[in-house]
């Protein structure tokens, strides 16, 4: 349908770090960069329950799902999964999605999951959908891991609407977030400070058994003492600034140039060193 190139460091350097261009054949393809995350991935499992079929008759939909996430533009598809042929109650294989690029780490935004009718030529029918969290999808799930998929809790099941009108459930059969515990220990590495220095331990002062106090001397005037400049306090712990990453350099304005230079000239013989074509 049409394509185009975009170059990292433009799309930084616009606004909202979003970048437009046109396509030869009519048409616009926009593109944007964010800063990855790693925040986990997100585990998902879902079964569809008495779907509405679309196919008349004498068939059966061919159902598929895909997640949408909300961005400021409306929705963008996150992740679509295999259909399930001729099957209007389907369990669809798991879902591994990032946790950053889906929600941002905020399990409280809204997602949309919408299902389609599979079609050959591209142009699926739309079956039915429904909003709710990753928090919320993870409240919903039905049953333990490792129990039987074909047992589930249809009072934790979304209702699918269409055009207003209720057109199946989706249960949830696993939802659950990954990979946060490796991150969870890095970032308390990183927060770690060092323990403080013990400061010495000094003996109270205790008088000898027997003291005798030496003889009265004579008054004579002594120079005082020099002014002692008191010890300077040992300076405050401060975690080392973090690594900046290729795209902190990219929209900081860092410009990577690369020249190659190759003698190829007739002069040099065939042979005569490795530069020759």
């Amino acid at each position: 349908m049409g394509s185009a190139m975009f170059d990292v460091d433009e799309i930084l350097g616009s606004k909202g770090n979003v970048k437009a261009k046109r396509c030869k054949g009519g048409g616009v393809i926009y593109c944007k960069v964010l800063k990855h995350e790693g925040m986990g991935d997100f585990n998902l499992q879902l079964r569809g329950i008495k779907l509405k079929n679309v196919e008349g008759l004498f068939r059966k939909s061919d159902p598929f799902f895909e997640v949408l996430r909300s961005t400021n533009s409306g929705w963008d598809t996150v992740f679509r999964s295999p259909p399930v042929m001729d099957n209007l109650n389907p369990t669809w294989p798991e879902a591994h999605m990032d946790v950053a690029i889906l929600c941002g780490g905020n399990t409280n935004k809204n997602i949309k999951i919408v299902i389609y009718d599979f079609e050959k030529k591209g142009d699926h029918e739309f079956m039915g959908e429904f909003e709710t969290t990753v928090g919320g999808l993870i409240a919903a799930r039905s049953f333990a891991q490792g129990a039987d998929v074909n047992d589930v809790n249809l009072a934790s099941a979304f209702n699918i609407t269409k055009k207003g009108k209720e057109s199946g459930n989706v249960v949830v059969l696993r939802a659950d977030i990954s990979g946060m515990e490796e991150k969870k220990k890095k970032q308390k590495k990183q927060r770690e400070v060092p323990p403080p220095v013990a400061e010495p331990v000094v003996a109270p002062y205790a008088p000898p058994a027997s003291f005798d106090p030496p003889a009265a001397q004579p008054y004579a005037p002594t120079a005082p003492p020099p002014y002692a400049t008191p010890a300077a306090a040992a300076p405050a712990y401060v975690p080392a600034p973090p690594k900046p990453t290729f795209i902190d350099y990219v929209s900081g304005g860092c410009e990577i140039n690369l020249g190659v230079a190759i003698d190829f000239s007739a002069s040099n013989g065939e042979g005569a060193n490795f530069f020759f074509f």
